[in-house]
Formats: C-alpha cells, sequence, structure tokens
C-alpha cells in the first residue's frame, strides 16, 4: 500500500514540475516580449526628440562640409543622456546598441544647399533590425513635413549595394515616393530587403 501511494506521489510530483515548467516557459516568453514593446516605445520617444530637436535647430547652426555635430546637438539637450557613452559626446548608441552620427552642412548629389543628416547603423543579420527599421521610417513619417528624404543604404561593395529613397512632402513629385504616404506593406518591403546584412544606414536629411 505504502508503495502505491509513493508512486502516485511521485507521478503527482512530475506532473506539478511540467506544469511549473511550462508556465515558466510562458512567463519567460511574456516578459521578454514585454521588455520589447518597452524598449520599441522607448525608441520611439528618443526618436521623436532627436528629429524634432534637430529640425528645431539645424538650420541655426553652421559647421564646415561633414562636420560630425552630435556633441552641439547634445549641449542643445536634442540627444536623451542615456544615449551617451563614457562622456564621449562625440559618439551615442540607441537602446539597441547601433550608432548613430549627426552631420551639419554635408551636400548631396541632387541639393545644392547645405543639409543636415543622421545616420544609423543598423545589423539585418539582428532579427530585431526589422522591428527598429519598420519603427523608425513610421517614427519619422510622421516628421515628413519637415525632411528633405529617407534613404536606407547597404554599404557591401560595389557590385553588391542597395539603396531605397522616400521623400518629404515638399520634394515627392512624379516619380519620387513620398515618405507619408507608405503604407505598413511597403515599408515592411523596404526594411526586408536588407535581409542578413551586417552593414546597412538608415539616414534621415534636413
Amino acid at each position: 500500500m505504502k508503495f502505491n501511494e509513493l508512486g502516485r506521489s511521485m507521478v503527482e510530483m512530475l506532473g506539478v514540475l511540467a506544469i511549473i515548467g511550462v508556465l515558466s516557459v510562458g512567463a519567460i516568453a511574456g516578459y521578454s516580449k514585454a521588455m520589447m514593446k518597452y524598449k520599441l516605445n522607448k525608441y520611439t520617444e528618443q526618436m521623436n526628440q532627436i528629429i524634432s530637436g534637430i529640425t528645431q535647430y539645424h538650420s541655426q547652426l553652421t559647421f564646415p562640409s561633414s562636420t560630425t555635430t552630435n556633441k552641439y546637438y547634445y549641449k542643445l539637450g536634442v540627444i536623451p543622456s542615456e544615449m551617451i557613452r563614457n562622456n564621449d559626446l562625440n559618439n551615442f548608441y540607441d537602446i539597441f546598441n547601433n550608432p548613430i552620427i549627426i552631420q551639419s552642412n554635408a551636400t548631396t548629389s541632387s541639393l545644392t544647399k547645405n543639409v543636415t543628416s543622421m545616420t544609423i547603423r543598423l545589423n539585418f543579420k539582428q532579427s530585431i533590425a526589422y522591428d527598429v527599421c519598420r519603427n523608425l521610417i513610421i517614427t519619422t513619417q510622421a516628421h515628413s513635413s519637415d525632411i528633405l528624404y529617407i534613404e536606407i543604404i547597404g554599404s557591401w561593395g560595389s557590385d553588391d549595394a542597395s539603396q531605397i529613397t522616400a521623400y518629404g512632402d515638399l520634394y515627392c513629385s512624379g516619380s519620387k515616393k513620398c515618405l507619408s504616404k507608405l503604407d505598413i506593406v511597403s515599408i515592411d518591403n523596404m526594411c526586408r530587403g536588407f535581409e542578413n546584412k551586417e552593414d546597412t544606414a538608415y539616414k534621415i536629411w534636413w
């Protein structure tokens, strides 16, 4: 009788352990999903702050061509302090560890006036890069009336380079794709075009 009772207890114990295991896996998955949602929401806040700040100040600042201006925008309160590491004001990183560079008075082949650009390096070998890319485009869409255009650029050698461009409200006409009119499918296709690429840049121009 005691042997059978012990047997039932062991089965019950295994059952309890199995249930705990399933619940633990579910809890970990739920926590991971919640953390990712938090990070993406935080990312949106950071990018909105930076894009709004650059829009406000870039026309008031004058620098030599292609000057990195991270530290100047930090001193103006545009760059969140949590994006600075080791007090290095010339380099900063987003919440997903992507490096970001702001340059002022750079010129482009299609524009004769001086402009400002912000470049965010993405590693598309990391699965989160798709969500970050989509988040960036959607966030930038809210500022389409203030910017010249965006680019997603792959720099993997002359035989394997790629570029996708969408223009701000004042510059999209004819064959030029309008940033504000991109739907979620178009945005997803733009981001997925850089699958498995290590060195891809998302670039905003003012």
